[in-house]
């Protein structure tokens, strides 16, 4: 297989497919609280200040958008905050308007302005879509408050050293 380069990735049908990773929930059998053996809104509502959850390639937000409506039904609007960010505009109409409890980016997270750092960092099955993986780690890993937490999915197998062969195995 022919590794594509950063533009040509995110450019990439694969990348733009509204069905691949998009309808994820926070919770049960598809969902981040699955993927990443642990709730990220508990996990954020057992902080005793206010906290931040940035989610890379959040697709349609639903996820988000099921937070925010907990994050609201149990009052913890006034201290918890979502930014979700995915390079496709296809956010959930039940994510969109939800002031600042919820804001949802459209563009790639390294170029997007994001004010602040934040609490939580989550990329669920999102960085195989990129080409320069260690890259993306180090920005979101700049993203993070002294105490914040990054969890991501990372396939050893798709990471590449300098002159192009993977890692896994060298």
């Amino acid at each position: 297989m022919e590794w594509m380069d950063e533009a040509a990735l995110l450019a990439s049908d694969v990348v733009a497919n509204n069905r691949m990773n998009r309808e994820r929930g926070l919770r049960g059998v598809n969902s981040y609280a699955r993927e990443l053996r642990f709730d990220p809104l508990e996990f954020l509502a057992a902080r005793r200040a206010a906290a931040r959850w940035l989610d890379v390639g959040c697709g349609s937000a639903f996820a988000l958008a099921q937070a925010a409506d907990e994050t609201e039904a149990r009052g913890l609007a006034e201290r918890l905050s979502i930014v979700g960010v995915d390079l496709v505009d296809a956010f959930h109409a039940g994510a969109r308007g939800r002031g600042p409890l919820l804001e949802l980016v459209a563009g790639d997270v390294r170029s997007v302005p994001l004010a602040g750092t934040f609490d939580l960092v989550t990329c669920v099955h999102s960085l195989h879509y990129v080409a320069d993986k260690l890259g993306l780690i180090e920005h979101l890993y700049g993203l993070l408050s002294p105490e914040g937490f990054l969890a991501a999915h990372v396939d050893p197998a798709n990471v590449v050293d300098a002159s192009g062969r993977p890692i896994r195995g060298a």
